[in-house]
């Protein structure tokens, strides 16, 4: 297991970790934490991977991930366009 805390990597960095992973990688889990809302977390991922994001994420995470690829979701809640996904008092 591969775990990233982006409060210490930076964004940039954890996405070219994954895109440089070859298709015979044992680095088949990685934890995320701390990822504080920031969007387009793990996108793109073209290998059967699994990626734990640990907390808030933005929207854009689950929207281009391929086929192949997955990522599952341990705590937090990912944002959602229009408003939705907010909290209203």
């Amino acid at each position: 297991m591969t775990s990233v805390d982006l409060a210490s990597v930076s964004l940039r960095e954890l996405n070219s970790q994954l895109h440089a992973l070859q298709a015979d990688t044992n680095e088949t889990l990685w934890q995320i934490a701390n990822p504080g809302g920031k969007h387009a977390i793990a996108c793109g991922l073209t290998l059967p991977i699994t990626v734990e994001i640990d907390g808030h994420v933005g929207r854009q995470e689950a929207e281009q991930a391929r086929e192949h690829a997955y990522r599952t979701f341990r705590r937090g809640r990912t944002a959602s366009g229009g408003g939705q996904g907010r909290r209203r008092d």
